[in-house]
């Protein structure tokens, strides 16, 4: 593959080519000249214990993303790619790359954490924002410039990235790609490797075919 083409999802993506590091924060549509290399992405949320690490490691604005030189992140990707290592090892691997003493757990306000929380049980249903406002107590307009606020991306979007992360969960449980896209809530197949590829930049099918290299975090 030459270019990689993606766009990132709920928090950053940290892409890896031979010549350095480009983290993108949430939102950011992109295209990677490969020039015949290879290409890893790390996906950190928002919300996870690992995004105060990436942010101090790899500084960026919120709107752009940034190139950085940085031969100890390359070496991690080149090490993961190579050796292939278990679960275990790369997270300590990830861990060392993006340390973070503090731990500390991402806090929004409590109504958008509700929100956050139905979405993450239920990622298959279309909850629309009219509906969400309802629940907390909040006009549709406050709503979303309140969530936007909060997570740092427009609730369709958010929704979207959930629904994804859902979808690929359900395909360590089957080996049909229909399936899992249904389950999660897509229209079919066709729809779930439009987003996949929009998203990650390659089709689906062929990443699946190693399930054990595709392994969801906790």
């Amino acid at each position: 593959m030459r270019l990689a083409h993606g766009e990132t999802g709920d928090g950053f993506a940290l892409g890896q080519i031979d010549a350095g590091v480009q983290p993108g924060p949430a939102g950011i549509s992109h295209a990677l000249d490969l020039a015949g290399g290879v290409h890893g992405k790390l996906f950190v949320e928002r919300d996870s214990a690992d995004a105060p690490g990436l942010c101090r490691r790899f500084p960026h604005p919120e709107t752009a993303a940034r190139f950085f030189e940085d031969t100890e992140a390359i070496e991690c990707f080149r090490w993961i790619y190579e050796e292939d290592p278990g679960r275990v090892a790369v997270e300590e691997c990830l861990d060392w790359l993006l340390p973070c003493p503090e731990r500390q757990p991402w806090a929004p306000d409590a109504r958008i954490r509700q929100v956050v929380e139905l979405i993450g049980r239920e990622p298959d249903r279309n909850f629309s924002q009219e509906e969400l406002a309802a629940r907390i107590g909040l006009s549709p307009s406050r709503f979303l410039h309140l969530f936007r606020q909060q997570t740092g991306l427009p609730y369709r979007r958010f929704r979207q990235w959930k629904r994804m992360m859902s979808a690929i969960a359900l395909l360590h449980s089957t080996d049909s790609l229909t399936r899992a896209a249904l389950d999660a809530g897509y229209a079919d197949a066709t729809h779930f490797s439009h987003r996949f590829r929009a998203t990650f930049g390659v089709n689906p099918a062929p990443v699946f075919r190693k399930l054990g290299r595709f392994e969801m975090g906790p």
